[in-house]
């Protein structure tokens, strides 16, 4: 069978200079290899402390014999035609290894300098699409990948979604590739490799002592527009009363299910994803966090480490709050252990889906991983709303103060302009053409009195947001009052932690009488 990227010149994926030729599979019955498509040449696999598995498809009983580092190793094919061999925990390095395999019914694979070190698999859709041929500074970031040999990068096709879980892909878009220029980007913003999930291990490698010692495998896998329903089980989908969505599973059946037979051993995943489930954050509430478990579980690995992005900026036009709630509902799975996030709500384009600025984004995601999977001092999550209380009141104006989880030793800061609020962006040309406002700062409500700019300060110990404002017209003093920041779909973030440099994220809290 031919897939979409098998056939790569060698020398692409050795990664030298000539160009990438692909080729289009043919559409027809899933099938099977000898050795899983999800293995192959310049490939990383998992380092020590772990046992990686390399694994395939041969007749039932079928003996195998992996030769890896001058030693023999057998299995035996199960009922379900599928062999598995655990090799030694192996530590992590530059040294290259060759791997063959035989089967006692005739069948031969190899794989060639294959190096061991740290392996994430990064999903979502097409903000994880993205290449890195679309960002800000894409020449210079493009020719950088020359310096990233120990990098490999692998993405999966966009062509097969199947009903029932697959045994192997049917659709590479990119086989295992040393990274590099070539090999990283067409120059569009979705050839190639994901930006996201590029600068997410650059920042790791950068940062270790290890720096570019250390293998990174990286495995783009990922489809634009996508639920994330698709991604997970129809039983998960049935506890979250999400079984009614068409194509439940179809992604993860054909694109993440065939990583989980051997399964491949891993060090984390990525997430980008949600714009798609907007208008439907309850749901995501349980769907996201179940989904995160599921894929442990599929693993073998109940405490992998897992990071994902915070939503970006969006114009909704037929509710601005949809995408900040998408946003909370995200948060719902830090309720789990080795959870890593980064929000990307203070680096958007305006209406645009798409921000080029990956950058930002991956690098915090990046700083996550380091802290929680490497246990590198880094201080890594942004500031979140704890807590609020009103600490002046009068019949015409009100201020609140607001407190804040992880907030560094140094306190808070105030920027002087958003960078959401830049020059491809109109914010009074936006408000006039809707019925509510795209941009947002801080707000105040009380009494159905709406202040939509509140004045903001760092409050007295430096620890807090102060937001206040004076209504138009008086209110009911013991009228609750909503308070927000950069809640909707534009966030003008202006308050930062000023020893780490992250924001403090948006959020809406209700103070005073019920």
């Amino acid at each position: 069978m031919a897939f979409r990227g098998a056939a790569v010149l060698a020398a692409f994926v050795g990664g030298a200079t000539a160009a990438p030729k692909w080729s289009v599979p043919p559409v027809g019955v899933p099938t099977v290899a000898f050795l899983s498509r999800t293995l192959g040449d310049h490939m990383v696999l998992q380092r020590a402390p772990q046992s990686a598995v390399v694994w395939g498809h041969a007749a039932p009983g079928a003996e195998v014999t992996t030769t890896f580092a001058g030693q023999n190793f057998t299995s035996v094919t199960g009922d379900d035609g599928v062999w598995r061999q655990q090799l030694p925990p192996t530590p992590a390095s530059m040294t290259p290894y060759n791997l063959t395999f035989q089967s006692s019914a005739g069948d031969r694979a190899t794989l060639s300098e294959v190096l061991f070190g740290d392996v994430y698999l990064c999903g979502g859709q097409s903000n994880m699409v993205y290449a890195v041929g679309g960002v800000e500074n894409a020449s210079a970031e493009v020719a950088l990948a020359d310096q990233y040999p120990n990098i490999r990068l692998f993405t999966v096709g966009m062509d097969t979604s199947w009903p029932k879980p697959l045994g192997d892909l049917q659709t590479i878009a990119q086989p295992w590739s040393v990274a590099s220029s070539k090999t990283i980007s067409d120059g569009t913003d979705n050839g190639y490799f994901s930006a996201v999930c590029w600068f997410f291990a650059r920042q790791i490698v950068d940062s270790l002592p290890e720096g570019k010692g250390l293998p990174i495998g990286l495995i783009s896998n990922n489809w634009g527009g996508t639920k994330i329903e698709l991604w997970l089980t129809p039983p998960l989908a049935a506890e979250c009363d999400a079984a009614d969505e068409p194509e439940v599973g179809m992604l993860y059946n054909a694109m993440v299910h065939p990583y989980t037979i051997g399964p491949m051993a891993l060090a984390g995943a990525t997430w980008y994803q949600g714009e798609s489930n907007l208008g439907d954050d309850v749901r995501y509430r349980c769907l996201f966090p179940g989904m995160i478990e599921l894929w442990r579980k599929a693993f073998g690995s109940p405490s992998l480490f897992f990071g994902f992005v915070q939503l970006s900026t969006w114009c909704v036009d037929e509710n601005p709050l949809q995408i900040a709630r998408l946003r909370e509902a995200q948060l719902s799975a830090l309720k789990l252990p080795n959870i890593g996030f980064a929000t990307n709500a203070d680096y958007g384009a305006g209406c645009d889906i798409h921000p080029p600025a990956k950058q930002h984004c991956a690098r915090r995601l990046g700083n996550a991983a380091l802290a929680l999977h490497y246990r590198q001092p880094i201080a890594w999550r942004s500031p979140q709303f704890s807590s609020a209380v009103i600490q002046n009141r009068l019949a015409n104006a009100v201020s609140v103060e607001v407190r804040f989880s992880d907030v560094g030793a140094e306190g808070l800061v105030l920027i002087d302009r958003a960078f959401n609020d830049g020059p491809w962006l109109d914010c009074g040309n936006l408000s006039k053409n809707a019925h509510f406002n795209h941009c947002i700062w801080a707000t105040l409500d009380a009494d159905g009195v709406y202040i939509k700019n509140a004045t903001l300060s760092i409050s007295e110990d430096g620890h807090g947001l102060m937001i206040s404002g004076n209504f138009s017209l008086p209110v009911d003093p013991q009228a609750q009052v909503v308070v927000s920041y950069a809640y909707g779909p534009i966030p003008m973030m202006l308050a930062y932690d000023r020893s780490t440099g992250l924001p403090v994220l948006p959020f809406v809290a209700r103070v005073g009488a019920d």
